[in-house]
């Protein structure tokens, strides 16, 4: 049984791994059957015992899922020394360590440029999709002050369950073109 069964993007994951019966020589990864799809490990550490042991699967990198199970080709035996003639396969945990790609809308240089004094700036925002769990929400921070000209960052920010994170930048011109004081009022008449 797996401490979490994932999403996830911990390059560690727990399991705890109960026989029926006490158990001797569990301790060394050919005791330990791992499939992967789409991840890998480079290792195992064991503790517990003599029914009842935590293994914890290391060095997991990649995008997909692995299972666990205890290798009945192994060592492994009961205090009578008759070896497992059966195992269990764990449930699938599921690796992600992708981030969500953002997807910023209308990103066209129309979009991002506006007139000084043009009234309030409206962002057109952005929406992100993650491999895992699909639509994610975004969150945005940043301001654009159409008084003043010059560069304005909106930033879109977006995770995903397993707590990875995306950002996105959508940078908006404020054009040097902002009416001037008195401009048109006949001065000197």
């Amino acid at each position: 049984m797996p401490a979490t069964n994932g999403p996830t993007n911990a390059d560690s994951i727990a399991f705890t791994v109960a026989f029926s019966e006490n158990v001797l020589n569990f301790d060394a990864e050919g005791d330990l059957v791992v499939n992967h799809s789409g991840t890998a490990s480079t290792g195992a550490s064991f503790s517990g015992g003599p029914s009842s042991y935590t293994v914890t699967i290391t060095g997991l990198s990649g995008d997909g899922s692995f299972t666990l199970a205890a290798n009945t080709a192994s060592d492994l035996e009961d205090t009578s020394g008759n070896g497992l003639a059966s195992s269990v396969v764990s449930g699938a945990v599921v690796i992600d360590n992708t981030a969500p790609a953002i997807t910023i809308t209308d990103n066209t240089a129309s979009a991002n440029t506006v007139d000084c004094g043009s009234g309030a700036y409206s962002d057109p925002g952005a929406s992100a999709t993650d491999s895992v769990d699909g639509s994610v929400t975004v969150s945005t921070s940043g301001t654009v002050n159409t008084s003043v000209p010059g560069s304005y960052d909106i930033t879109y920010t977006a995770s995903d369950a397993s707590g990875n994170i995306a950002m996105a930048t959508r940078t908006v011109m404020v054009n040097n073109n902002c009416p001037g004081e008195g401009e048109g009022e006949g001065e000197g008449e």
